[in-house]
């Protein structure tokens, strides 16, 4: 039965062609994996009015939409009965994993064969022509952008219509939330990092990684900034640290400094406003949202949803809505458990839920804090929601290291503990531009320096000897205290 290759390129970027340290690229990889298996058509999916940079490949244009990947696979379809879908920049693609997922797929006669708990860019996805009725009709009007599992995702919207097969990893790796893609500064990293230990193919992974998890802490992707710390609401189920006291902001030039540091260390990640402090209530947020976007991040703005001027926010939202994210805290419905909780100001927040809801509502979040006192409160808030724009986020409760008591109903901790999320991958930054080692660190303590007054490699290689001490499960106080390891932010 004949085969056609499919690599997209749509979304490379200029990570995909960075030399690693043995001289090779993340496209030259791909392309390489693709020569070495393909007996048949090759065609490279490209942005429209892109090029194509695949030897041997058939350029064809593709929009960054569900509908139109899969309009441009049924036309691939056309030359051949079977596709092995992968991604341009995926440069660790297995030949040995991709034979074994090809001979289980025409062994079962499967219509979508993938790889199950292996890390992202390990191996293709198989597709048989006789899926293309079905999934043409779930594609249809789907114009969300492209991901890497977009198409697993519309598999999913009616996983039973389908015969799908698997093979599973001996390791299950998706805890590590790995993408081992070309896409990113810290992604490059990692993957350079895996080229010198020889981590390269499945095998090599399950037979190593475990005792390479030192790799995996390359630069961070999420920023808490705290540019306030005024705020409307004082949540009951929340401490007052010092760092909240009085009538602070930060500075616009200290601001653009930051951002300025923070591209020079990652490149890219998500700038979270505003850590302890209400952003609504400085004096130039808008600007500095707007200023946020001038870099290659998101933004993502955790608010009480009060305070907010909307005839200034609406254009930023026309502009670049797509970008920013927004959690807002709602934690009942109830307005006296509402009040309990949270104090004054619920009608203020749902109007201006229900305005990011007409505006922005792929990108709203709304947040309740699960604990005892709302517990029973929690089934008709997920009822109510489920009809309205944005998602219900369902947010454990936070003791704070045992500083504040435990109000949480059920226990979520994983049974053996992993490195801390937040020491791997957060950078919590103050008012006058102290790093928290964490974002439990209530007083300071530990601090690993001051990103306005220092530089943010210096800082950031300081946490380096904790992560390593998890990894070793040296986990001392207030580590061994914390409820939040666990947990991952966006």
């Amino acid at each position: 039965m004949s085969t056609c290759y499919v690599v997209n390129a749509i979304k490379a970027n200029t990570w995909a062609d960075e030399p690693f340290s043995d001289g090779t690229t993340s496209r030259e990889r791909t392309a390489r994996f693709a020569g070495s298996l393909s007996d048949g058509p090759l065609i490279e999916l490209i942005p429209p009015g892109g090029r194509g940079a695949l030897k041997g490949a058939t350029p064809m244009e593709c929009g960054d939409t569900v509908e139109e990947l899969v309009t441009r696979l049924e036309e691939a379809f056309s030359l051949a009965e079977r596709i092995v879908y992968v991604w341009a920049d995926t440069p660790f693609l297995d030949p040995e994993l991709t034979r074994d997922l090809l001979a289980h797929h025409h062994l079962y006669m499967s219509q979508y064969t993938f790889s199950d708990g292996w890390p992202i860019g390990l191996a293709p996805e198989i597709l048989e022509n006789r899926i293309m009725e079905k999934l043409s009709l779930l594609a249809r009007g789907d114009r969300s952008p492209l991901k890497r599992d977009s198409l697993f995702t519309l598999i999913q919207k009616d996983i039973n219509a389908f015969d799908l097969e698997t093979i599973i990893s001996p390791k299950d790796f998706r805890l590590l939330r790995l993408t081992l893609a070309g896409d990113s500064k810290r992604n490059h990293l990692l993957l350079n990092r895996f080229i010198e230990a020889g981590l390269t193919t499945g095998k090599a992974l399950a037979e190593g990684l475990d005792q390479s998890q030192n790799l995996l802490r390359t630069l961070p992707a999420f920023y808490q900034l705290q540019i306030t710390n005024r705020r409307l609401q004082k949540p009951s189920y929340l401490p007052v640290p010092p760092f909240t006291d009085g009538d602070g902001e930060m500075g616009q030039e200290d601001f653009s400094l930051l951002l300025n540091k923070i591209s020079r260390l990652s490149r890219d990640g998500v700038i979270s406003l505003s850590l302890w402090g209400e952003p609504s209530l400085h004096s130039r947020i808008y600007e500095m949202m707007a200023e946020v976007l001038t870099h290659d991040f998101r933004l993502l703005v955790e608010t009480s949803g009060r305070g907010w001027e909307r005839e200034k926010l609406l254009p930023l939202l026309e502009r670049e809505g797509s970008r920013i994210d927004w959690i807002v805290e709602l934690d009942a419905l109830d307005p006296a458990l509402y009040r309990a909780l949270r104090g004054e100001g619920q009608e203020e927040a749902l109007d201006f839920i229900a305005f990011l809801g007409e505006n922005c509502g792929e990108n709203l979040y709304v947040q309740t804090t699960r604990m005892g006192e709302n517990e029973d409160h929690l089934e008709s808030l997920y009822q109510t929601w489920k009809g309205k724009p944005g998602k219900l986020i369902i947010k454990k409760y936070d003791h704070f290291c045992g500083r504040l008591p435990s109000r949480k109903v059920t226990e979520l901790a994983p049974l053996d503990r992993n490195p801390c999320w937040h020491i791997k991958r957060d950078m919590a930054v103050l008012l006058d531009g102290t790093v928290l080692f964490c974002q439990e660190a209530l007083d300071g303590e530990k601090s690993p320096g001051n990103l306005i007054k220092e530089e943010p490699e210096t800082i950031w290689s300081r946490g380096e000897a904790l992560y390593l001490d998890h990894l070793d499960g040296k986990i001392l106080s207030p580590c061994s205290e914390c409820d939040e390891y666990y947990t991952y932010n966006f």
